[in-house]
């Protein structure tokens, strides 16, 4: 259930705050390094604060109702909500830089793997009201594996690629996330006309994408693109 007030606890002299906005407050999260603080409403707004005075730094909107945000960088937010598209926000500036599409509406958590690097996400898990599941692959915009996951609980850990569920049964359960590698796509092999005209598509073939260009120059086929 949604409140429209936010309580600030200071762990060194118990000091508590109690904030209230005008609007119903969805979701809360820190920068990294605890520069910024981040918080959603059901309006779309999403305000970002200074997290040592809690002076409001930048004010931004989106369509929809913010359901998630998480950083994945110090300066990077991502957000979430009742539609499938997800917003990258380039906190300094105040603008969406990314646009991420995913197969599941109602994005409720987005979980950051920071286990490789504690301070930049290159890959994340995106959890839906449905209980889907979204792994991606920020650098590309590219969901690796997307699936339905029924469990009455489920917690990820950002660190540590671990995760705890309980079950439709009431059973614990453990186990390892493992983020797959880029999905093996279809792709037309062209042989440029010696005139460099339109490309002609000669057959058809698949190739594992690693890397971001437009066009991948192939080792195998010397003039050939993807």
């Amino acid at each position: 259930e949604c409140d429209n007030s936010l309580t600030l606890l200071n762990l060194k002299n118990n000091e508590k705050k109690q904030i209230k906005f005008n609007n119903n407050i969805t979701c809360v999260t820190t920068s990294f390094q605890e520069n910024y603080l981040a918080i959603g409403f059901d309006d779309g707004t999403i305000k970002i604060y200074i997290n040592s005075t809690f002076e409001e730094f930048l004010e931004t909107n989106q369509t929809h109702n913010v359901t998630a945000i998480a950083c994945l960088e110090e300066g990077r937010l991502l957000s979430g909500n009742s539609t499938q598209t997800l917003l990258l926000w380039d906190i300094l500036m105040g603008v969406s830089s990314e646009i991420f599409t995913a197969p599941f509406e109602n994005c409720i958590e987005i979980i950051p793997n920071l286990k490789e690097n504690p301070l930049n996400a290159d890959t994340f898990v995106t959890k839906h009201k449905n209980g889907g599941l979204v792994f991606w692959n920020r650098k590309d915009r590219k969901c690796l594996i997307s699936f339905e996951f029924k469990s009455k609980l489920l917690t990820i850990y950002p660190f540590n690629q671990q995760y705890t569920s309980i079950n439709e049964q009431n059973e614990i359960e453990f186990g390892n996330i493992h983020y797959p590698e880029m999905p093996l796509l279809q792709y037309i092999y062209c042989k440029p006309p010696v005139n460099m005209g339109a490309i002609i598509p000669e057959k058809e073939f698949q190739v594992l994408l690693t890397e971001s260009e437009e066009n991948i120059r192939l080792g195998l086929f010397p003039d050939a693109y993807i």
